[in-house]
């Protein structure tokens, strides 16, 4: 009696575990959902920080652009080659001239402004500045003065059409690289063009 008692208790205290085969197939299985998971979050993460970098670009694009119309808007003359009331004015080793602003005497801040765009220096000499060209502002002759927007695309600050009327298009294009790429091996950089039409005041 009693040993078919405990051979009932036995039968029924077994318990089954899994083979090594559903193990192994628990495990790949996992393996391919982790994957596939991280791969999707990698995916997700760059988007974002890709749609960041462009938001970022647009707003710097947009700054230096109202700071530039700010400077039209109190000229009284507007020129792409150095003006003859200029006398002496030479633009810096290195430098390309854009834009030359004469405003009235006394203006606060000075009223000659130039600007220059200038390709992105070595890491070593220029850390801070995102190439591939930087637009600066300078208001004293055979001087840099000081930088204004950078992440300009070669060529993206075209010179300024100005009609009769002293309406001025400007226009801007910056370049930046997908976070994953650093801007050195950048192949497939991203770049966004800003315009905008001032009038300067009248003569």
């Amino acid at each position: 009696m009693n040993y078919q008692i405990f051979s009932k208790f036995k039968c029924q205290s077994q318990v089954t575990g899994f083979t090594l085969a559903e193990l192994l197939i628990a495990i790949a299985i996992t393996g391919i959902i982790i994957t596939v998971g991280g791969s999707g979050l990698v995916l997700i993460l760059n988007y974002d920080l890709q749609a960041k970098s462009k938001t970022d670009l647009r707003m710097e694009l947009n700054r230096a652009l109202d700071f530039i119309s700010d400077d039209l808007r109190e000229s009284n003359n507007i020129s792409t080659s150095i003006p003859p009331s200029w006398t002496g004015w030479t633009v810096p080793a290195g430098y390309s001239s854009v834009l030359f602003v004469t405003k009235a005497l006394g203006t606060p801040g000075g009223s000659q402004v130039a600007y220059y765009v200038r390709d992105k220096l070595p890491s070593a000499t220029s850390p801070v500045w995102q190439g591939p060209q930087i637009i600066y502002r300078a208001t004293i002759t055979n001087d840099e003065g000081n930088a204004l927007v950078d992440s300009i695309k070669t060529g993206g600050f075209p010179v300024p059409t100005i009609t009769a009327s002293r309406q001025v298009t400007l226009s801007l294009t910056g370049q930046s690289c997908p976070p994953s790429s650093p801007e050195n091996t950048c192949s497939n950089p991203q770049t966004l063009t800003i315009s905008t039409q001032v009038f300067a005041r009248t003569q």
